[in-house]
């Protein structure tokens, strides 16, 4: 899934415009860029005017100035198509209900309705919008909760993240200081010591397991056929006491899979 996938369609085609600018030099024929977009010349129009409140919103310039044939991006030194991406991305709804079926797990439609202030077929068509992205993935949002194989769900959410500066996510997913004596005892039962960014992605990866953990429909067919394999590895034995530990502040039980998915996160994006 591109990310630009969790944008509305006129953001999806604004990007296109500002990303086909930026690699041509910030100067473009308005026919090519009309072409590459494939909008009416009414709809063309718009968009470009309409790109302007896009700035205004980040309180930085961003415009398309243009005569009749050539089309110039004009943009603040501090701006990127990046910067501009990454705005739009949390400002988009699509974004945000991910975000706060993470944190609350299980939630009404008219909790999702009165969270956003906008009105239950919004949130039924913003639902349906949201699967079909998530179909790729094995995913599901069914009766206000996220459903499909635990592991995936935590990679899904994951590589989500990625996308948003450390310091731009949600709290519970920055390394903040309850969480270093997790990362500590990590570094001592491993006999390493992890860079700052290896510790801003465990502290991710943490933030989602905990909010997770309070799940209670999980499931873990894929993990249970790699069980006996998992913990016959030296990686998985080491961090298990403090995995267990650390967890168990969490949730009152704790199954054999947490572990199992930290060692599988560790092992996929080569934490150590």
């Amino acid at each position: 899934m591109k990310i630009e996938a969790l944008l509305e369609r006129k953001e999806q085609l604004q990007i296109l415009i500002l990303r086909n600018l930026v690699l041509q030099g910030g100067t473009a024929s308005i026919n090519g860029l009309r072409e590459h977009v494939q909008l009416s010349k009414a709809s063309f129009d718009q968009y470009l005017e309409d790109i302007e409140l896009i700035g205004r919103m980040m309180e930085k310039k961003v415009e398309v100035q243009r005569n009749e044939y050539q089309a110039l991006l004009v943009l603040d030194e501090d701006v990127s198509l990046e910067k501009i991406l990454l705005f739009l991305l949390q400002e988009s709804l699509k974004f945000k209900m991910l975000v706060y079926l993470l944190e609350h797990q299980q939630v009404s439609i008219v909790r999702l309705a009165t969270a956003f202030n906008i009105s239950e077929s919004s949130v039924f068509r913003k639902i349906k919008e949201l699967n079909q992205l998530l179909e790729e993935f094995g995913l599901q949002i069914k009766n206000g909760q996220l459903y499909g194989e635990e592991l995936q769900i935590r990679y899904f959410y994951y590589e989500l993240f990625q996308y948003i500066p450390e310091d731009q996510r949600p709290l519970f997913l920055q390394n903040t200081p309850e969480k270093r004596p997790f990362i500590l005892g990590l570094d001592r039962v491993l006999e390493t010591t992890f860079t700052a960014s290896a510790e801003a992605q465990i502290a991710c990866w943490l933030g989602i397991t905990k909010k997770r953990l309070l799940n209670e429909k999980s499931t873990y067919a894929t993990l249970k056929e790699k069980k006996l394999l998992y913990q016959s590895d030296r990686l998985y034995q080491a961090i298990d006491p403090i995995i267990v530990m650390h967890l168990s502040r969490t949730a009152a039980e704790l199954n054999v899979y947490e572990t199992m998915m930290f060692y599988s996160f560790f092992v996929s994006f080569s934490i150590v």
